[in-house]
């Protein structure tokens, strides 16, 4: 049984014709995926305006170490904040600079069940003008 579902945003339809759902692991990769793809600020209405993770920010500074520490301080602060349904366990955000690009990896427990979970990204100005 799920403890967790949400919509696929990929609205692919199931055999019934109704939307597909995702759940557990698949349906919070989704929430990791729209928390980190959303600019902090873009969500109207109330507690939405400190939504999202604006790492575009960071695209555009010098690939060094210690942005991608900052990045994964802010990817860490804003999942505590706005995934109720994990336990954050680790945080890795390594650089290839031979893509341009940061390497996001995310480690977790699913909270009231136990199960581990990862969520990973690629973030580079290439993702971000897909």
């Amino acid at each position: 049984m799920s403890l967790y579902k949400d919509i696929d945003l990929s609205f692919d339809l199931d055999a019934k014709g109704d939307i597909r759902m995702v759940s557990d692991i698949d349906a919070i990769n989704q929430g990791l995926r729209i928390l980190v793809e959303t600019i902090t600020g873009s969500r109207a209405g109330p507690n939405n305006e400190l939504f999202g993770l604006n790492l575009r920010r960071y695209l555009f500074s010098n690939m060094t170490y210690p942005i991608a520490e900052q990045m994964g301080q802010t990817i860490q602060e804003q999942v505590i904040k706005f995934e109720p349904r994990v336990d954050l366990k680790d945080v890795s955000v390594e650089i290839d600079e031979d893509n341009r690009a940061y390497n996001i990896e995310l480690l977790y427990i699913i909270r009231n069940s136990g199960k581990s979970g990862s969520f990973r990204m690629i973030v580079s100005l290439k993702w971000w003008y897909k």
